[in-house]
């Protein structure tokens, strides 16, 4: 999601929550953001982000006087942000912000310079998840049957999206 306009990026559905899902994602992120240089990207603890992001998130570069395959470099203005909510009997007791990819203090300008805060979190991401699994029954945690039509599900979510979108512009 992008903070400044809250314009949500993009989303996948899938049967299973696996790298593949994480992949076809950033991928989808990754042609959005073509243009938006220098990035930061936040994620929750999922192993499978950081890996991921790093695939979407780079391009060939051939070296000067040199044979053979081009290197891919990952986009030198990434910086991939963690943050971590440990909870306990549903409250949240400790969050832990670390970076996965970058520096520090190029995350926080990047950050300050989105208008989406001081600290590194996931706030508005995980509202837009909380909308989703609002709207979508077949998102909700702990629901007794998931989606059996995922193509429907995948338009739902679009369509959620792009209402939330519209909806914070007006």
């Amino acid at each position: 999601m992008m903070v400044s306009t809250r314009l949500w990026l993009a989303g996948t559905v899938s049967v299973h929550r696996d790298t593949k899902l994480a992949d076809t994602l950033l991928k989808q992120v990754c042609r959005c953001a073509q243009i938006l240089r220098p990035l930061l990207v936040l994620t929750d603890g999922w192993a499978a982000y950081p890996g991921s992001i790093r695939r979407a998130f780079r391009q060939k570069v051939k070296k000067e006087g040199s044979r053979g395959r081009a290197c891919l470099q990952i986009w030198p203005q990434l910086q991939i942000g963690t943050v971590i909510k440990r909870t306990h009997k549903k409250r949240v007791v400790e969050i832990t912000r670390r970076m996965a990819h970058g520096v520090l203090e190029q995350a926080e300008r990047l950050l300050e310079m989105s208008q989406g805060g001081t600290v590194l979190n996931t706030a508005f991401i995980e509202r837009l998840n909380g909308t989703f699994r609002q709207r979508l029954a077949s998102l909700t945690r702990r629901c007794r049957h998931g989606a059996t039509r995922i193509q429907a599900l995948h338009c739902g979510m679009y369509l959620i999206g792009h209402l939330q979108f519209l909806l914070a512009a007006s």
